[in-house]
């Protein structure tokens, strides 16, 4: 007696759409989170660079304000404001002043220091 063998391609034809339809699931889920990170660094980034560029001429108040304004229009979440000093960190060299942010964009934190060598 034969068995029949209809339908059998089908079986493996929806196994092989649904794992690729998986691992895309996978990939995109990875890919969107690498790009809330990028957009995280870039408001943060904008937002120190514009901050510490008003604290030249209007002081550290004036700074904060504006960087809360630049992460509003990032679509991010000024987190924190603070006047930051090259040789306190490890990035800076002695005699910078500047001011550091921290933004939230959708659940992504990153943070960001700019400043003027003195």
């Amino acid at each position: 007696m034969c068995r029949d063998d209809a339908g059998s391609v089908t079986v493996a034809g929806v196994s092989v759409i649904l794992a690729v339809v998986a691992l895309a699931l996978v990939i995109g889920t990875g890919v969107a989170g690498m790009l809330q990170g990028h957009r995280a660094s870039a408001a943060a980034d904008l937002t120190a660079l514009s901050a510490a560029t008003v604290m030249q001429h209007k002081g550290l108040e004036e700074a904060c304000g504006t960087a809360e304004e630049i992460a509003e229009a990032n679509s991010a979440r000024l987190t924190s404001c603070e006047l930051v000093r090259g040789e306190d960190t490890d990035y800076g060299p002695s005699g910078v002043v500047g001011i550091g942010v921290t933004v939230v964009v959708a659940g992504t934190t990153a943070s960001a220091a700019a400043g003027a060598v003195n």
